[in-house]
């Protein structure tokens, strides 16, 4: 930095305010069984769980004592409109480097909030009092966290949970001005208006005005002086310890791995609470009574997700998050979300999503269902139609992914979170699913009509297709289809697909029966309902739709009978397309994927798929079996050989 350079920080957390916070989220989340031992618990978990780096402003004021060339501080709060947590509890500071800037302070005239001055509309009256001296009006009560301090001062006194929230509800005093107050009545009167922390008041600011001409350059904040006793402190005395709340997840992440290398799913538990020290009773054994709810959680009563992007909304405020599950109505920051998790999910709805998204859209809407809306992805309406567009955001050729027999292509969803953000993704459904009957009955005839429709999203290639199961035989025949009308295809991706299996002599009513029973076990497995439930005999389409019901995706909410009867006609017309042969070569190089734990009955090697290329096969083994293609770990490995094939491709 050059001599005289100023560093500018914007958005601090202010270290004196956690607990008031902490109490605000508490109190809001709060409901008419909440306690006062609940409402206290939920604070300490709040504190103790911060991960943002929090700084008092005494940090700041003491940097030039310990930072050699940092010679003063400016410190001042946020201006804002709005009373929220990007304002209320927060300030922004300029660390100058300038040598004159540690000794520019005019002469002030000081006036007393409450005493000399009650309104800011009024501070012309005493401009000839100042006489070009700066005019300071000190201890002014925050109108940003006069509520919430109320509050948890109430709370940490012991008052029932009625009381403190009526503190926390109360209308302001009129002595209590907002701070843009100040802002316009100096406008008003040509002056520059700094609004700095009262030292060693949490709840209070001064007001430092100055004739425009007069204040310096860094302006409009103003200079801070921590307090004798906060001087005296060692500089990390006046920081939080965001690692604190690291060590804890990462606690917690050992003994989940631990018990679940050693234990059943069912025996591991859901939620994990981590104490610095066991409640005892007089007798010295745990007082169970006293121990603290697991934490916060997702609502029972909220929605399941009702399309492929809001399941894949929920994944990510569940990780980010370290829920379980949420669903579409859960409140981001019920949750336990803060700013600094907020930046971190719409950085990943951007790259799962491909779409430009504002932090302060989550701020205004909180929940999946808000931020689906406000992106326009689908709510579920059009899940079954044939073009399913699961990203449209982009510049990039689109990836395609074909349907596998169920017709059905949600389950490529997973891609997303792992796929260049600029590269749209579409999933291509039989036409089957919302109108019955229209599927056509051969691989050639399909993949002609799938053809003509990717071609009416993208007219020209390079193509890029994938498809697992029956959907990499459809990806095949798409390419093969697309060469003939003379474009280029530049991916074929085939998951665990083959071709050539040999037909099995029994066409019989007893195998579509059991063909059945298959679909009803992929349905309830995809809904996270076990399929046991429904072996060993013929259920009703009706007990399996109560069944999926349980499920909580959004394809399990999407079935009615009739849309179980629609997946079924579809999954048993289109599996005897697996015994298609491929249309011929296509020029396109193929990457396969195997399962190597139990493919497909009756498949040949993978090797065979040489036969119908003129290019170059590649295969990937996963240590998977056929059905788990499309599991999260498993689409993480096949996506990243699909980024490494498509990186610098358009």
């Amino acid at each position: 930095m050059r001599p005289g350079g100023r560093i500018f920080l914007g958005d601090i957390r202010d270290l004196r305010h956690r607990r008031t916070f902490a109490a605000a989220v508490a109190l809001h989340d709060a409901d008419d069984t909440s306690g006062l031992a609940d409402l206290r618990t939920a604070v300490e978990r709040q504190v103790m769980l911060e991960n943002e780096l929090l700084l008092s402003p005494d940090f700041l004021a003491a940097l030039p004592a310990e930072v050699p060339g940092i010679t003063a501080v400016d410190i001042g709060l946020k201006r804002a409109v709005h009373h929220n947590e990007l304002s209320s509890f927060r300030y922004d500071a300029v660390l100058h480097t300038d040598p004159a800037r540690a000794t520019d302070d005019l002469p002030s005239t000081q006036l007393r909030w409450g005493r000399d001055l009650t309104d800011p509309g009024r501070l012309a009256d005493h401009l000839d009092d100042a006489q070009g001296r700066t005019l300071r009006i000190v201890r002014v009560p925050d109108a940003r966290v006069a509520a919430p301090l109320a509050a948890a001062t109430a709370l940490d006194n012991g008052s029932d949970p009625e009381a403190v929230l009526r503190r926390l509800r109360a209308p302001l005093p009129a002595r209590v001005p907002d701070p843009e107050d100040f802002h316009r009545a100096a406008e008003k009167l040509g002056l520059v208006a700094a609004l700095t922390p009262t030292p060693g008041e949490p709840g209070e600011y001064d007001v430092e005005l100055r004739p425009a001409g007069t204040a310096p350059a860094g302006a409009p904040l103003g200079r801070y002086r921590a307090p004798a006793e906060a001087a005296a402190l060692r500089l990390w005395a006046h920081a939080g310890e965001p690692s604190r709340s690291d060590e804890h997840a990462q606690l917690v992440a050992r003994v989940r791995a631990h018990l679940t290398e050693r234990h059943p799913d069912y025996m591991v538990p859901a939620f994990f609470t981590v104490l610095d020290r066991l409640p005892l009773t007089a007798n010295g054994k745990v007082d169970q009574r006293a121990l603290p709810d697991p934490g916060l959680r997702s609502t029972e009563q909220g929605r399941a997700p009702r399309s492929p992007q809001e399941e894949v909304l929920c994944r990510l405020f569940a990780d980010v998050l370290g829920q379980a599950s949420v669903t579409i109505d859960d409140d981001f920051f019920a949750l336990g979300g803060h700013s600094l998790l907020a930046a971190r999910l719409i950085t990943r709805v951007r790259a799962a999503l491909g779409t430009e998204l504002a932090v302060r859209a989550l701020f205004e809407t909180p929940t999946v269902a808000g931020l689906a809306e406000r992106l326009g992805v689908s709510d579920g309406s059009d899940a079954f139609d044939v073009m399913l567009p699961l990203r449209r955001g982009g510049d990039r050729a689109p990836l395609f992914c074909l349907h596998p027999a169920g017709g059905i292509s949600w389950v490529y969803s997973g891609l997303l979170r792992h796929l260049d953000p600029r590269r749209p993704v579409y999933g291509i459904q039989a036409p089957g699913l919302t109108e019955r009957g229209t599927t056509p009955d051969t691989i050639a005839a399909l993949a002609a009509d799938y053809a003509h429709r990717i071609r009416q999203i993208q007219p020209d290639g390079p193509y890029h297709l994938l498809g697992w199961s029956l959907g990499g035989l459809l990806a095949h025949a798409v390419a093969h289809t697309l060469e003939s009308e003379g474009e280029r295809v530049a991916t074929v991706a085939l998951l665990d697909a083959y071709p050539d299996i040999e037909r099995p002599g029994d066409d019989s009513a007893q195998q579509e029966a059991a063909m059945t029973r298959g679909i009803y076990e992929v349905l309830l497995t995809e809904a996270g309902v076990d399929p046991a439930r429904a072996a060993g005999r013929d259920p009703e389409r009706s007990e399996v739709v109560a069944l999926l019901k349980e499920g909580g995706t959004a394809l399990a909410q999407l079935m009615d009978e009739d849309r179980v009867e629609a997946f079924t006609d579809v999954f048993v017309h289109c599996s005897r397309m697996m015994f298609d042969r491929p249309l011929g070569a296509v020029r396109s190089d193929l990457i396969f994927f195997a399962a190597t734990r139990g493919g497909l009955d009756g498949a040949p090697p993978a090797e065979r798929w040489q036969r119908y290329t003129r290019g170059e096969l590649t295969i990937h083994p996963l240590p998977c079996g056929h059905a788990e293609m499309v599991a999260p770990e498993h689409i993480a490995r096949i996506a990243a050989v699909l980024t490494e094939h498509l990186d610098g491709r358009p």
